[in-house]
């Protein structure tokens, strides 16, 4: 008969085998007993036992890790094993074929209800763009069990573009149709965000076309070409390419200022020296010719000076006489030209004998005006000064040769001279 539930007790002569379909709970010291007969009435009770150890390898191992890890920012990855016994394995992590040190490692073990345990430990980080691709290793082992126990897993960590460049395919024609390609490299993930824009305006998405690669170390490149017409209008105007991603801590740009081909444009003629209208120049003979010509391009144009269809010797964008002479009168060119077109203006010059440009006659004229008007306020003050001058002198004479009227008649019969007096005086003078 059995003294407890781990023992059981045989005959001497008999093999004895006990079955056991242990459980965890079984596990225990077993005791087999032998009853040996000695003499009638006494027996002998023998026994041996043995210690029941089990051990149970895991049922399951996984690792865990976020999808898109961003760099810079704390991160964990998860390692999780279960129905596993004994509850204390051994538990290391290993990210980029390097151990972690136990202090970024936290580790849990929780037993089951049917005695078996589970498992969660914790790698904690700051992802580096050199983590990417990276492969993280979570290992579970035991001496009992069978073997060791791991798992794994590629980090993917989001990256910024390392660089990003700009420039056009060909040279910018006015007028030709043209390619700027934008370029940005080691970036993660590989679905970015690429807009254009074009004077500060925003590119509409059927003039782009984005091509982007996957490299060979799992990061990817991106080659994106905008298509267009540049104009004259289009020279150094602005374009540039950005390329976001929400995990990236900003949208990444590339910019380039244009530099637009185009042939002349806009020819003018001015002369410091003369009034230039309508095409026309008069000047006197031995005046001064300076002509100067201008005229936008890029290449900036090279002008030259045309009489008729002769070149002028040794012509540049002026055209100088320093004395003009009746025979230098006629049709005058400016002609400009570059790589990428040409056009022309013409001047005719006139050379008479006396010809008084418009300026300086004007300028004589308003001279003349203003010495006239001086002569003629000059004048008026002087008269005004004489008739001034006269009435002065004139004022005081009067005021002492003409005594007050009743006077003058009080004295009059005793100032005239007697008639008789003086005829008498008269016939007194003896002859001669």
């Amino acid at each position: 008969m059995c003294i407890n539930p781990h023992t059981w007790k045989v005959r001497l002569d008999f093999l004895s085998i006990l079955h056991v379909n242990s459980t965890i709970r079984d596990e225990n010291v077993y005791h087999c007993e032998v009853v040996i007969p000695l003499a009638e009435g006494i027996i002998e009770v023998r026994g041996a036992g043995t210690n029941l150890s089990l051990h149970v390898d895991p049922s399951s191992i996984e690792i865990r890790a976020v999808p898109l890890l961003v760099s810079g920012r704390d991160t964990m990855v998860l390692c999780m094993a279960s129905g596993f016994y004994p509850g204390n394995p051994s538990v290391f992590w290993f990210h980029r074929g390097l151990p972690v040190p136990p202090s970024d490692i936290s580790t849990n073990i929780i037993q089951e209800s049917n005695g078996t345990f589970y498992l969660h430990t914790v790698y904690r980080f700051i992802p580096t763009g050199v983590d990417h691709t990276g492969v993280c290793l979570c290992q579970v082992s035991h001496p009992a069990w069978k073997q060791q126990w791991e798992a794994s897993a590629m980090l993917n960590v989001s990256l910024e573009p390392v660089s990003m460049d700009m420039k056009p395919l060909s040279l910018l024609v006015s007028g030709n149709e043209s390619i700027l390609l934008c370029t940005a490299s080691q970036f993660n993930p590989g679905n970015p965000s690429v807009l254009w824009f074009h004077r500060n305006l925003s590119v509409p998405t059927s003039s782009i076309a984005n091509d982007i690669i996957v490299e060979s170390d799992g990061i990817f490149s991106l080659r994106s070409q905008y298509r267009f017409t540049p104009t004259e209008a289009d020279h150094i105007a602005e374009c540039f390419c950005q390329v976001s991603h929400p995990s990236w801590t900003e949208p990444c740009t590339a910019n380039i200022t244009l530099n637009v081909r185009y042939g002349p444009s806009a020819v003018s003629v001015m002369s410091p020296s003369g009034f230039v209208a309508n095409g026309f120049m008069n000047v006197a003979v031995g005046s001064t010719v300076n002509l100067s010509c201008a005229a936008n391009g890029n290449p900036s144009p090279k002008v030259q000076w045309l009489r008729g269809d002769i070149t002028e010797p040794n012509s540049t964008d002026r055209l100088y006489i320093p004395l003009a002479l009746k025979e230098d009168g006629g049709l005058y060119w400016c002609v400009a030209q570059n790589h990428y077109g040409e056009r022309n203006t013409s001047i005719t010059l006139l050379v008479t004998e006396s010809v008084v440009s418009t300026c300086l006659l004007v300028k004589l004229l308003l001279i003349g005006m203003l010495i006239l008007l001086d002569i003629i306020m000059f004048t008026i003050y002087i008269i005004r000064k004489i008739r001034m001058g006269r009435s002065k002198v004139q004022g005081p004479s009067v005021s002492q040769t003409s005594p007050p009227q009743g006077e003058r008649s009080s004295l009059e019969p005793a100032m005239a001279p007697e008639p008789d007096s003086l005829s008498t005086n008269i016939n007194q003078i003896p002859p001669d």
